[in-house]
């Protein structure tokens, strides 16, 4: 019936047509990966609307295994906040300042209460580059509330804010370069933010007061390589994160994840990328071992 479906628009609507006999086919089919419309205001402003590469992604590492589960350094350690539905402002070429009013998606665990959400997310990045270097400089911010009766962490009422600063750059020596970024932020799951395992664990939880304690996070990431010609190069990336809740029993929270493959084109647009990697969860905020892993894949790719 058409009251039934008139107001129903993104999973709310994919998650009609599985359960009407869709049978999974939509909510886990293909996906929109980028789909956006520009007004080019003049040679140094454009306004962009649509589902784009948001402004914090610092695209520094080329790790070719990063698995959301056991993520290595562009997970633990780097500046990546994806692609989503979003507003933004671009202003200049080149060296540019991007603002961006994205559409949140807050992560922290509600109970049995009500997210007001009141705000989008906003997010900004600037970046400069010169002949031989670059550098990133961002943020981003979201604050909503949870209302409920405030008595139990079932039942929060409490308001929460979640922010990001982050700085990034990199330089090149002829035929070898050099990466790194940092950043340091509160809750950033609810920004959307890439990080080591799951969300769950950079977002605020609720206490036995109906209140939030607060997570922090900081990342890192060292990336280098070298290019011995136009058909082989080496790169090798570091990767940290620690996180920690805002109580006292918690303990930090950390992952390590090491990287190192050889590029190789065999071919133009032909591609074989054999890459070796360690992901060590260390302890968790409980003070128990996670566990590592160790991996070796191959990668070949043709571009057309």
């Amino acid at each position: 019936p058409a009251e039934q479906v008139a107001a129903l628009t993104g999973t709310d609507w994919l998650q009609f047509l599985d359960t009407t006999g869709g049978a999974g086919e939509f909510n886990n089919g293909v996906g929109t990966r980028l789909l956006w419309g520009q007004w080019k205001i003049n040679s140094g402003l454009r306004l962009r609307v649509g589902q784009d590469w948001r402004p914090l992604n610092y695209f520094y590492s080329g790790q070719q295994v990063n698995d959301a589960g056991m993520a290595g350094p562009e997970g633990a350690g780097g500046i990546i906040t994806h692609r989503d539905p979003s507003l933004q402002l671009i202003i200049g070429e080149g060296q540019n300042l991007v603002i961006a009013f994205v559409d949140p998606d807050p992560a922290a665990a509600v109970g049995n209460s009500d997210i007001d959400q009141f705000m989008p997310i906003i997010e900004a990045n600037y970046h400069f580059a010169g002949d031989a270097f670059f550098f990133d400089v961002g943020g981003a911010f979201l604050s909503y509330d949870v209302e409920g009766g405030g008595t139990n962490a079932a039942n929060p009422d409490d308001s929460v804010d979640a922010w990001m600063v982050a700085a990034g750059g990199g330089f090149n020596f002829g035929p070898a370069y050099i990466k790194g970024n940092v950043g340091y932020g509160l809750n950033v799951a609810d920004l959307g933010l890439v990080t080591n395992q799951t969300f769950a664990r950079n977002a605020a939880k609720a206490n036995a007061d109906g209140d939030w304690d607060d997570n922090d996070t900081l990342l890192a990431l060292l990336v280098a390589g070298f290019r011995f010609t136009d058909q082989m190069a080496i790169e090798a990336g570091v990767g940290y994160e620690t996180n920690e809740d805002d109580f006292d029993a918690a303990k930090d929270d950390e992952t390590m994840a090491f990287y190192a493959h050889l590029n190789y084109t065999a071919a133009p647009g032909v591609s074989i990328i054999p890459e070796i990697g360690f992901i060590d969860l260390e302890d968790n905020g409980n003070g128990v071992d996670e566990g590592d892993s160790t991996y070796f894949s191959v990668k070949w790719q043709v571009d057309f």
